[in-house]
């Protein structure tokens, strides 16, 4: 049996990257260091995802299942920074100018129940990268820039993303026994 699945997403920004500072004095925020202003044009991320596989029967219990996933993410929230001679310490905005991809594959095999038991081993491998975890987690590389540069160099170059993990295994066994037959707990035969 073959499967191929293609998906598009979207998810709308936070509110807190819309709303972020913009109400009040505008004037009195610019005045703090260090402060994050929302961004009302945020486009929100948009995921694009290809998913191909297979599964096989090996035998009348045993079933081998091979899945490959490629998720291109866009529009990743992240922050821009602004600096003036006017503006006492500069500040940041929200920007959705960030992006990652997911690369994964996904092997399977899984027992029926059978002889009282079942069975199902999972092992994936994959990569995450991208130019942002998160809105902010390019923070510290923008108020830490070197102070005879103009502008941070954003986006970066890809890294692994916080929810990279590169091996994944499970194992799942459950067992069934008819009632008064198998294994009793506190008794030695």
């Amino acid at each position: 049996l073959f499967n191929f699945t293609y998906g598009l997403y979207f998810k709308a920004p936070p509110f807190i990257e819309v709303l972020t500072n913009t109400g009040g004095n505008f004037n009195a925020v610019l005045q703090r260091g260090n402060q994050v202003i929302g961004n009302g044009s945020l486009k929100g991320e948009t995921d694009q995802e290809i998913d191909v596989g297979f599964t096989t029967g090996l035998s009348d219990v045993l079933k081998l299942t091979v899945n490959g996933v490629y998720k291109n993410m866009r529009h990743i929230s992240g922050l821009a920074r602004i600096t003036s001679a006017n503006l006492p310490t500069g500040y940041s905005f929200y920007t959705d100018n960030e992006y990652g991809s997911y690369k994964g594959i996904e092997f399977s095999i899984e027992k029926k129940m059978s002889d009282n038991y079942s069975a199902r081993l999972n092992y994936t491998y994959s990569t995450a990268k991208g130019t942002s975890s998160n809105a902010t987690s390019n923070y510290t590389a923008l108020i830490n820039k070197r102070s005879d540069a103009e502008v941070a160099v954003l986006p970066l170059p890809p890294y692994p993303l916080i929810c990279n993990r590169r091996h994944v295994a499970l194992l799942i066994l459950s067992a069934f026994f008819a009632k008064g037959r198998g294994p009793r707990p506190g008794v030695i035969s």
